[in-house]
């Protein structure tokens, strides 16, 4: 599936689950545009939990069934000026800092989905 392809289906998706997400806007990440060091290559975000959280995502997945998977979520802010703030407050001065020398406004973000089929 190719990338308009594929925010075409979520946008179809988002419009069927009504008024609560009707202001969440669908983007496609585009790995090139993201500052690493060979642009041929592809972005992989590796995951593997914090240690203080390991065992209670282990016991969510072989105790009580829970499957997982991830969203892209990435922030898009206005100006670099407003990302560095809300970064700096959210986040901290070190993620600000490293935001605010990627020269973009647009910070990556993943969210964990957890569900159980009853």
């Amino acid at each position: 599936m190719n990338s308009f392809a594929a925010k075409i289906t979520a946008q179809r998706h988002l419009a069927r689950l009504g008024d609560d997400v009707a202001k969440w806007e669908v983007g496609v990440a585009d790995n090139a545009g993201l500052p690493v060091p060979d642009a041929s290559a592809d972005l992989a975000i590796p995951f593997d939990p914090p240690t203080v959280l390991a065992r209670y995502y282990a016991m969510l997945g072989d105790e009580f069934q829970f499957s997982r998977n991830w969203i892209r979520t990435d922030y898009k802010f206005a100006s670099m000026a407003e990302g560095e703030g809300l970064v700096r407050f959210f986040f901290g001065d070190d993620r600000a800092n490293a935001f605010a020398a990627s020269g973009t406004t647009i910070l990556p973000e993943c969210t964990g989905l957890w569900w159980r089929k009853k």
